[in-house]
Formats: structure tokens, sequence, C-alpha cells
């Protein structure tokens, strides 16, 4: 398994050298508002408790030996999925989620509800401070200072990978990669620009305005799919553009191109419920809010 420090590592690294460039474009004048938006953001997505992922980290090699061969493909670790595989996480808000490639030999004919409470019964013998089968039977969700990490078995069947159904019963070709890809020649043409301005998003709906009927797949998936970069953008545009695109976007269901679930924001209802309107207006709000000099005096808060 990759060292989850060297992920979280090179991410900081690389908004490091994003926000220094965008902060010289501002540093004219003592105090400008833009600069100070950067500053502070910089500020809230690099708040990174690292000591706690060493511990997840140290854990997780300790389990990935355990499970080793009993449960794991030996030839086969742990694999790093989800946010962090993206670049995308936040610390706080992402969860940090984790493949478990099951052995063949043993496992073939187990249903993943069966694996997972085989998991479950078995001594995990770590620092975690609880752990528990998720409430779709799906994973085994662990928890660690205010952080959770998700454990999902899958299967290697001709070099795919089937994933447990959305209620744990069945195994099912899911393709998750087909938005890491994305995001991937994406931070190509934007130099990281993308993963960043998804990263802040994120911090700006979830931390700073609590939307968290919006979770981080959707946020990730809705900027992947329909934002248009062009060279010229800078941070702060598309930041405000992503925004716009979520307000529009959040008004009609959203088709999961990886195909666990028919729409990833299911928990919203049908296209322009009240709830989704409810949404939509709130971070029209936000991003009235963005363009003003109040949003300033939110983080001069913080």
């Amino acid at each position: 398994m990759e060292n989850l420090l060297d992920i979280v590592n090179r991410m900081c690294n690389i908004s490091s050298l994003i926000f220094y460039s965008e902060r010289t474009k501002f540093d004219g004048n003592k105090f400008n508002n833009k600069l100070f938006f950067i500053d502070k953001i910089h500020e809230l997505i690099s708040n990174i408790n690292i000591n706690r992922l060493k511990i997840i980290y140290l854990d997780l090699c300790k389990l990935e030996i355990k499970l080793t061969p009993k449960y794991l493909l030996k030839s086969y670790k742990f694999i790093i999925s989800g946010s962090l595989l993206k670049e995308t996480y936040i610390d706080g808000i992402s969860d940090i989620d984790i493949l478990i490639p099951i052995n063949e030999s043993i496992y073939s004919n187990y249903s993943p509800n069966e694996i997972i409470e085989s998991l479950f019964n078995y001594e995990l013998d770590t620092d975690f401070e609880k752990y528990f089968i998720s409430a779709n039977k799906n994973a085994l969700r662990l928890r660690f200072k205010n952080l959770w990490i998700e454990l999902v078995p899958v299967r290697i069947s001709d070099s795919n990978l089937l994933f447990p159904n959305k209620n744990g019963k069945y195994w099912k070709e899911i393709h998750p990669n087909k938005v890491t890809y994305k995001i991937k020649e994406l931070e190509k043409q934007s130099k990281h620009m993308i993963s960043l301005t998804i990263r802040i998003v994120k911090v700006i709906l979830l931390r700073l305005f609590r939307l968290y009927e919006i979770n981080s797949y959707i946020i990730e998936f809705i900027i992947i799919e329909f934002i248009s970069y062009k060279k010229e953008d800078d941070l702060l545009e598309l930041i405000l553009v992503s925004l716009k695109l979520i307000r529009d976007r959040i008004l009609y269901p959203i088709s999961d191109v990886t195909r666990q679930y028919k729409y990833i924001d299911q928990n919203l209802g049908v296209a322009l419920s009240d709830e989704r309107k409810r949404l939509s207006v709130k971070i029209d709000k936000i991003i009235n809010l963005f363009q003003s000099d109040y949003f300033y005096r939110i983080l001069l808060e913080i």
C-alpha cells in the first residue's frame, strides 16, 4: 500500500506552489481581499493532522500483514481508493477508502456480506477506536479520532475489480476509476488546478457552510464532468465557475458512470425536488457572498 503521508505531502507541496503563484497576482497592496482569501483558504486546506494519519497508516500496514494470506491474495496489498487516490482529500471531511483484494482460493463462493461479517468477527488488534459493518453491509468502517476509514472487499476477475453491490449481497463490476482517469487527464491539462479547485470547493460548501447533503463525491463528480478548463483561468475564476456548476446541476439527478448506483445523488430526490431547489438557492447565496466583501469577513472569524 502506498504511504498515505506521501500522497498527502505531494498534495500539500503542489497546492503550496499553486497558491504561491496565484498570490503574486494580488501582492501589490498591503491588504487585498483576494490575497487574504488565497492565504486563508491555503491555511484551511493545509490543516492536516499528520500525526493522526501516521498512526492510521501504521495501523493499516499492521492490518494488511495480519489479513495476509487468510483474507488477502498474497500477491496483492491494500489498494488506496477514493479522494486520496484522486488527490482531492480534505482532512476532517474526506473518508479514507481502502480496497481489500480477497483470497479467491478461499472466498470465491462467499458473498460480500459473509466476508465483511467474517472480517468484523476477526480480531483486528489495532488502535482504531471502534469498527462496525456499514449500514448497507458492503464495507467495514473504522473510526480513529473523528476520521473514518472504509475497508471494502473486492474480487479480481480478469484484471477487473468486482465490488459488493449496494446491499452487499452479491458482486458487481463497478468502474470507480472512470472518475479517477478523468481527473488525472484534467490534472495534466490544468497543472493540478482542478484537484485544488475541488478541495477548495469542498472546504467552502462542507466546512464553511455545512451543506452536508451535498457530499464530497457529488462535488468532485460535477466539477470533473462539467467543467471546461481554459489555460487563462485563474484559481478564483475556477472556484466561481465550479460553484455555479454545482448550483445548476444539483437541480437534476446525476447518473453514476461507475455503475454502482443509478444516480450519485439519490438522497436528494427527483428532478427539481424541494430539497434540490433549497440547496441550489443556498449555493446561489454562497456565490453572491463569494463575490462580495462579506465573504472575507466570514473567513476572518475562522
